[in-house]
């Protein structure tokens, strides 16, 4: 049965180990890491406003730069899953209350940032006045 959340095991040591490969064949054992809530907003950041999926391996794992660059898609895969579920119980309330303090200081924010994303797609969508 696949598990949805931490097992107490792995809530206890923090982590879980894991063997991933690259695409030029070799393969290396990293923990998948329960991140505290300091790091937070660094794994926010990563996830929604830079939208990069490997920045947030590099923090669950503690790898440099460009290290995921080098996983092969598989590994890639498992890697967000197990740290996804490493770590969704903790980091989805956390970015709810985020949104909900947002909401407090700015209550039409995501109506603003909703228009403003529509304005720039309308005004970057390609025109069809010329294509008669």
């Amino acid at each position: 049965m696949l598990e949805l959340a931490p097992t107490p095991m792995e809530t206890l040591v923090g982590h879980l180990a894991l063997t991933v490969a690259f695409r030029d064949g070799k393969t290396e054992e990293v923990r998948v890491r329960q991140l505290g809530v300091e790091q937070y907003p660094t794994l926010f950041g990563a996830l929604f406003l830079r939208e990069n999926e490997q920045e947030a391996l590099e923090l669950y794992c503690d790898k440099p730069r460009g290290w995921a660059a080098r996983l092969t898609h598989e590994a890639h895969e498992k890697l967000v899953a197990e740290a996804d579920r490493l770590n969704a119980d903790f980091f989805g309330p956390w970015c709810r209350r985020r949104m909900a303090r947002q909401q407090l200081v700015v209550p039409d924010l995501l109506e603003r940032v909703t228009a403003s994303v529509s304005q720039t797609m309308s005004l970057n969508a390609p025109s069809n006045a010329g294509s008669r």
